[in-house]
């Protein structure tokens, strides 16, 4: 089914800051620095939806429904391979690609160490590309046709859009699933100084990884005790979006929310470029209370549970009852 022609788009966004701004209504025909100047505002007007203020009387900031993605993981054990060839080795990146004989690598393989035998070299694994190809740092392009090896620690890293778990892990195992509840990573440290065997994991942690700054910050999810199989792991966990662009046009949360973005954009635009408060700055909080509302409403269970009334008699059912929505009360 095709976008609702109602929902926002960047060129629409464009055009609308350019109308606010006294521009051409074609951007085609903008300066280079004006190009700049709009990009930077529909950005920083598209943060400020996204992490909108706390709503009046509220201490809480609102978290988006749309944000939240489900999404799985492989706890994966040792492992071992063979190069397909010799890996192609890129002087100017310092790195080179991987290609395995056959189905061996996970997203969650990005950080640990693929190993060879023979020559003893060790290199780390700085991308994922597909099951049989990855990107190693340094020069492999030595290790023609040679096996290796990968050795799990129990620390699996998170897609690079990671931006924080919503509610549970469950873990497929065999033909039945267990709920993991994310703990402290100090918990999994201390487990891991009394034992450090392999078995099917039953505590998982989520823990920021180091950065120099040069690269951005990612997030691993650790597991206790380091898994003897793999093992997938399905969560929901909240994205962080990329910028709008002109490829990428269309904002997350769809059309109900395009109100919202565009007043945020104007008054992101009133805010950096114009340099005062506006009406589009009052006109950005209304729309963001009523974004609220609707998306609160829209992700509300419609049965919060059953609300019995003591004395009835069991079998006899009271009356629905609903609150905003929400059945509080009956079946």
């Amino acid at each position: 089914m095709a976008e609702s022609t109602l929902s926002l788009t960047y060129t629409a966004l464009e055009r609308s800051i350019g109308r606010l701004l006294g521009l051409n209504r074609d951007s085609s025909e903008w300066a280079a620095n004006e190009v700049e100047d709009v990009a930077d505002v529909i950005a920083e007007g598209f943060r400020r939806f996204l992490r909108p203020p706390p709503l009046p009387r509220e201490m809480i900031v609102h978290r988006w429904s749309f944000l939240r993605c489900p999404a799985e993981i492989v706890l994966w054990a040792d492992t071992s391979g063979t190069n397909s060839g010799a890996p192609v080795y890129t002087a100017l990146a310092g790195t080179s690609v991987v290609t395995a004989a056959a189905a061996t690598f996970h997203p969650s393989m990005v950080g640990a160490d693929l190993d060879y035998t023979v020559s003893e070299g060790s290199f780390t694994i700085t991308a994922y590309t597909s099951p049989t190809v990855v990107t190693v740092s340094g020069d492999a392009s030595g290790e023609n046709g040679t096996a290796f090896t990968m050795t799990a620690d129990g620390n699996y890293r998170l897609s690079d859009d990671f931006d924080g778990v919503v509610g549970v892990f469950t873990l497929q195992d065999e033909d039945s699933y267990v709920e993991i509840r994310p703990g402290a990573e100090h918990r999994i440290r201390v487990a891991r100084q009394s034992y450090g065997g392999t078995g099917t994991p039953t505590m998982l942690a989520v823990r920021a990884l180091a950065s120099d700054q040069e690269t951005p910050q990612r997030w691993e999810l650790m597991a206790y005790p380091i898994s003897a199989s793999d093992k997938t792991a399905d969560y929901v966990y909240e994205i962080r979006p990329d910028s709008l662009t002109s490829t990428k046009a269309y904002h997350l949360g769809g059309m109900s929310y395009s109100e919202a973005v565009l007043e945020c954009c104007l008054w992101a635009a009133e805010d950096t470029l114009e340099d005062k408060t506006g009406i589009h700055a009052e006109r950005a909080q209304l729309a963001l209370v009523s974004a609220v509302m609707r998306d609160r409403q829209a992700a509300a269970p419609m049965l919060l549970g059953r609300n019995t009334i003591p004395g009835v008699v069991a079998g006899r059912h009271v009356t629905n009852v609903y609150l905003d929505g929400v059945q509080i009360m009956g079946d």
